[in-house]
């Protein structure tokens, strides 16, 4: 009878050891058994969280008629940056204005994250608690415009979303204080 059970637990024992080896810890140390559908997760949730205008993930041709319909149109340094606009009453406000004449605002580089300038007057806002990302533009105390290298979660109303890679938003925001200017 022992010998019976020595068998049945060297037998455990391995088919014990033969399931562990399937079983991996990721960064986080969560264990998972099924390291394709991992892998594929992990994937996911990286294009998800990447800049969505990343030029793997994003036809930039799509956005550039969206762009010229908007009319609405970003500059620093006398250079246009292509911006999707939200539509949206802050938007709307934003873009009479800048119909009337050219919007400057001087930027302030902040929290090593973001460029923060203010409007000199308030805009109607819708302010919701989100996670802003890399080119995202928003509008914050209804008088403040904010545009992101890096991310941050706040009270915002989303204003529009540059339509730059990663890296070329990183080049843009975050050597200095720039000036921008919104015109339609």
């Amino acid at each position: 009878m022992k010998r019976f059970l020595t068998k049945v637990m060297c037998i455990v024992f391995i088919l014990c050891l033969a399931a562990c080896d399937n079983i991996k810890n990721d960064k986080t140390g969560t264990m998972f058994s099924d390291p394709v559908n991992t892998v594929e997760q992990t994937k996911n949730e990286d294009k998800s969280n990447a800049n969505i205008l990343d030029d793997e993930l994003v036809d930039k041709e799509t956005y550039t008629a969206s762009i010229e319909e908007s009319e609405m149109k970003l500059f620093t340094n006398d250079v246009e940056i292509p911006v999707i606009w939200e539509e949206n009453d802050s938007v709307a406000e934003l873009m009479e204005e800048a119909s009337k004449e050219d919007i400057i605002i001087s930027m302030s580089m902040y929290g090593h994250f973001e460029q923060v300038g203010s409007l000199d007057k308030k805009y109607r806002s819708n302010d919701k608690q989100i996670t802003v990302h890399n080119g995202d533009i928003v509008l914050y105390n209804s008088s403040n415009i904010v545009l992101f290298y890096g991310s941050n979660t706040w009270s915002y109303t989303k204003l529009g979303k540059m339509i730059l890679s990663e890296q070329e938003v990183i080049d843009l925001l975050s050597n200095g204080n720039i000036k921008i200017k919104i015109s339609k």
